[in-house]
């Protein structure tokens, strides 16, 4: 949810403290980041890039979702935690996605082609992985694909993600907007066909 509705890095995520979050002003601050070091995520002060340090506006569909999440028991001091409560190391990191995976494609894959659709991702006759193998880092993908159809203006989304120069976000805009636009000329495709159509019709009637 925090990275598809606010663009955060899993560098970003990973370190990122309750306080860090105002549910009343609705942002998120982003002021340190985490590196690997011996399979532990050793934090340090400051973003991946000077850019990277940012204050993000959040919608009201994440506040809401976050608020029910600070009431969690098992929360404290860090946002997105381990089964125990604590900050992730970058193997329970890998374990929790690769289960959130499973998840999903219990969820939502398609399973027609194969006997019988599992009831569980712990199934013992096997569960086929169907869906795309998606990455953490696709989910911040989709945060700009949201701020460009919702009309986020492309410096205002570069500062939303903590680009360090706009070169990147433009390209995603642009090709979001090659694709938008190719779309939405093919209704006129569908307009002349259907006129078309409608036409032959017409004259066959006359006749």
């Amino acid at each position: 949810m925090i990275m598809m509705y606010a663009g955060l890095r899993r560098g970003e995520l990973i370190p990122l403290m309750w306080r860090d979050i105002d549910l009343d002003e609705h942002t998120i601050t982003v002021n340190k980041s985490v590196e690997v070091v011996n399979n532990q995520f050793i934090v340090k002060d400051g973003a991946k890039t000077a850019a990277g340090e940012r204050v993000i506006d959040i919608p009201g569909v994440l506040v809401e979702y976050l608020k029910n999440l600070k009431n969690e028991p098992r929360n404290g001091l860090y946002v997105c935690v381990n089964a125990k409560g604590f900050m992730h190391t970058d193997t329970s990191w890998r374990r929790m996605w690769d289960s959130y995976l499973l998840d999903l494609n219990i969820k939502y894959g398609d399973f027609s082609g194969y006997m019988k659709a599992p009831k569980s991702k712990y199934d013992p006759a096997g569960v086929p992985f169907v869906i795309p193998r998606i990455t953490p880092h696709w989910l911040r993908h989709t945060y700009a694909t949201l701020l460009y159809f919702a009309g986020v203006d492309v410096m205002t989304a570069r500062d939303q993600m903590g680009h360090a120069d706009i070169k990147t976000l433009l390209d995603i805009y642009t090709h979001l907007d090659k694709l938008h636009k190719r779309k939405a000329m093919s209704k006129l495709d569908e307009y002349l066909n259907d006129a078309s159509q409608d036409a032959s019709q017409n004259t066959c009637k006359t006749l």
